[in-house]
């Protein structure tokens, strides 16, 4: 049995993401002919798996508002790693002590544009 744990609307398209038990995760996505969901913007993290340190790489404009959310696998924000204007196109995420290890979605949402990526603690 699969499911749909969640899903983002972005740019007129929806972020769904699917579970199936036991066998793997995946992000699919579906859009609307026309505009693409992403377009030049990229979200990078190294290492991954992180043990406390994350760096996570945007490729945006500088100066742009960004929001990077942290989501457990049930689709529950667990941290806000970033909120405000990008000065830097690099950041540095520490994981707070009692963080449980686990898989974890990253989510870089950049005005109605958005990016999600997998992290493991």
């Amino acid at each position: 049995m699969g499911g749909v744990l969640g899903l983002i609307s972005a740019n007129e398209g929806l972020h769904f993401i699917t579970w199936m038990p036991m066998e793997f995760w995946a992000v699919t996505f579906q859009c609307k002919k026309g505009n693409p969901i992403i377009e030049n913007f990229t979200l990078s993290t190294f290492p991954n798996p992180f043990n406390s340190t994350l760096s996570i790489s945007l490729d945006v404009p500088l100066h742009q508002d960004v929001t990077l959310s942290l989501y457990d696998l049930l689709g529950r924000e667990v941290d806000v790693v970033y909120r405000g204007r990008l000065s830097t196109q690099t950041i540095s995420y520490v994981a707070p002590a009692a963080m449980a290890s686990g898989v974890y979605f990253l989510r870089a949402a950049v005005g109605e544009r958005s990016v999600l990526g997998k992290v493991v603690l």
